[in-house]
């Protein structure tokens, strides 16, 4: 019976590690232990009349408690109780796969983390009368940024170092009965507080399409789960995670060393599949898929390690960096590759109907890797429809720092100065946005309600440097589609603006133009390009006063009045034609460009995929500042 982490405000039955020697009924150990849980008396609310108290001894804080001999000394931090074999495991619906069985794990290179595997997650908020036991929406999502963290050993998180298990979690969007939601809900009864009442028969959203999380006082518990998966409890209203409120989430109220989320993590590790690193002691070196904690990589331990001291009580060190120890939250940052594995194999033969496989189904630019590309300023679609979460939970811009269903853009910046990212008025999504100086790399800006519920986010940038955007929904609200909006300045007075629609070409898109720089006469740093255009093409870029709309090859003309055409260039083999707009050396005199004058840009290309063989871009009207 998994139950973790313990702090033995109630007094269960511990059981010693079962063995073929000593073992009770499996069938009767379990409702034992689950009787001496529920029947034990309430224990005190703590904080209600200033202290803790624990089997006769009272403790003025949180810290005091676990601090103290006791702590330790009762050996109730956790409650799993290891077993050799499961209970009726062969009645169980779900045939009991050997590689990752109840009591062997045969680690397989097909659960190895190749790619996202999405857990939806509802996390049952249970409060006492006096409101003990409340938690803000804010601290719970902290809480899904940390299991992400965790799970997926995201940079400049405490997970950092370990190793990305492709887990990835989310409050879920949408009830079992179709409704939006928040993914968190809130009931107030003393009794369930307590651990009591069944509660989850009453509460649990489909144990096979939600990981059900429950926030009380845990049964004196730090966190339990009642069963590992393969002991067939999944898809009954009992499945679930259970955490002490005060431990959950972000900088809980219970106080260092375990205020940082970790218990939580320890528990959806249980939830997966894994035993602690020290269940059945040593283990076997040779045999030690069998035995121990049935991983091989993970070093052997005698029994759990407190604090942050790494012991060597098998012979190497003791694993207290591992999450499926007792360390302290801040030692706790890895799951060996083998746990990882052992964990994607649980997921695919004991839960197959609760995650989603992340990528793929969502939009094109889902993840920071496959980026739509923005060149210089201008404007984009953006739809974030199905998209998952795989930013950091970086941006402390509003209550909560994750950004949800996330889409990314690259952006390449032609300017030095100022630019700025924005959805004011483009779109009804309560969007977030946050800049990075590369895929993974530094937070530069981010922004949650810049205008409104939209964001707008400026940032320092130097000229033709790449920039990658990040767009996504304020966390439990709904996902959609706008405009993504990007411009560059120094101040000057001048503006820049598109017109004259292009259609679709040879590519499947319409080419874009783009003048990208602060458009002023003494800072000559105009720099022309198109997007999509076909591979490696001759074009060329020319400029006129007057705007038209004329039929030219397979495209519009969109300028006139006396057109200046500006050197032959070729498209790159991404589909980009470039070129720099040198003010000082115009094609003719009468083609100069000075201060306080408008001019009218538009690309031609050669398109030998349509029938014309040519095609033209959009066009862009700029008007110069000095």
């Amino acid at each position: 019976m998994p139950r973790d982490r313990l702090l033995p405000l109630v007094a269960p039955t511990r059981m010693a590690p079962t063995t073929p020697g000593n073992h009770m009924s499996i069938e009767l150990l379990i409702p034992l232990a689950l009787s001496a849980l529920l029947q034990a008396p309430a224990p005190q609310a703590p904080g209600q009349n200033g202290v803790i108290t624990v089997r006769g001894h009272t403790f003025a804080t949180w810290a005091d408690y676990v601090s103290s001999p006791y702590f330790q000394g009762w050996g109730l931090r956790c409650g799993t109780v290891p077993r050799e074999t499961p209970r009726n495991i062969l009645d169980q619906p779900l045939a009991p796969p050997n590689d990752c069985a109840y009591g062997s794990t045969s680690p397989q290179s097909e659960y190895d983390p190749t790619y996202i595997l999405d857990i939806p997650v509802v996390v049952h908020v249970l409060e006492r009368t006096n409101g003990t036991g409340h938690i803000p929406e804010a601290r719970v999502r902290s809480q899904i940024d940390i299991l992400n963290e965790d799970f997926q050993a995201i940079a400049g998180s405490n997970g950092a170092n370990g190793n990305n298990g492709m887990l990835q979690f989310h409050l879920a969007t949408v009830d079992p009965n179709g409704n939006a939601t928040t993914g968190i809900t809130y009931d107030v009864n003393n009794t369930w507080y307590n651990d009591g009442g069944n509660y989850w028969n009453s509460l649990a959203w489909d144990t096979n399409n939600y990981l059900n999380i429950y926030t009380n006082d845990a049964g004196g518990y730090l966190g339990y789960v009642p069963d590992l998966p393969q002991g067939g409890i999944v898809g009954s209203n009992s499945d679930r995670v259970v955490v002490l409120h005060s431990s959950f989430g972000d900088n809980g109220p219970i106080g260092p060393p375990y205020n940082q989320g970790r218990t939580t993590t320890h528990e959806v590790g249980h939830y997966l599949g894994l035993w602690h690193t020290f269940d059945g002691g040593c283990g076997s070196a040779s045999n030690c898929y069998n035995t121990g904690d049935r991983i091989c990589d993970t070093n052997g331990e005698s029994g759990p390690e407190y604090g942050c001291s790494a012991g060597s009580s098998c012979g190497s060190s003791d694993p207290i960096h591992n999450y499926m120890d007792y360390s302290e939250d801040l030692c706790m940052w890895e799951f060996s590759p083998e746990q990882i594995n052992r964990m994607r194999c649980t997921l695919e033969h004991y839960r197959p109907d609760l995650a989603d496989i992340g990528g793929g189904t969502g939009p094109a630019n889902d993840n920071c890797a496959d980026c739509e590309p923005i060149i210089g300023p201008g404007s984009v679609a953006f739809d974030n429809t199905g998209a998952n979460t795989d930013g950091s939970a970086d941006c402390n811009d509003g209550p909560s720092n994750d950004i949800e269903s996330d889409v990314w853009f690259c952006y390449l910046s032609f300017s030095s100065g100022t630019a700025t990212v924005s959805t004011c008025g483009q779109t009804g999504v309560d969007t977030k946005i946050a800049v990075y100086d590369y895929c993974g790399g530094n937070l530069i800006a981010c922004n949650d309600d810049g205008c409104s519920l939209a964001s707008e986010v400026s940032f320092p940038v130097s000229s033709l440097t790449s920039y990658s955007i990040r767009l996504g929904n304020y966390p439990g609200t709904a996902q959609g589609a706008g405009t993504l909006t990007v411009s560059e300045g120094t101040g000057c007075s001048s503006s820049i603006s598109n017109y004259c629609t292009s259609g679709a070409n040879s590519t499947g898109g319409a080419a874009i133009i783009n003048a990208s720089g602060t458009a002023s006469v003494s800072a000559n740093d105009i720099m022309l390009s198109s997007y999509p255009v076909p591979p490696n093409q001759f074009g060329l870029f020319f400029y006129g006063p007057n705007q038209i709309n004329a039929p030219l090859g397979n495209g519009r003309l969109c300028v006139g009045g006396g057109v200046y055409r500006l050197g032959v260039v070729s498209s790159d083999s991404f589909g980009i034609a470039m070129q720099a707009l040198d003010i000082t050396s115009p094609p003719q005199a009468s083609g100069q460009i000075s201060a306080g004058s408008t001019w009218n840009f538009q690309y031609w290309f050669r398109d030998p995929g349509t029938g014309a063989g040519s095609d033209l871009s959009d066009a862009v009207e700029v008007s110069f500042c000095g």
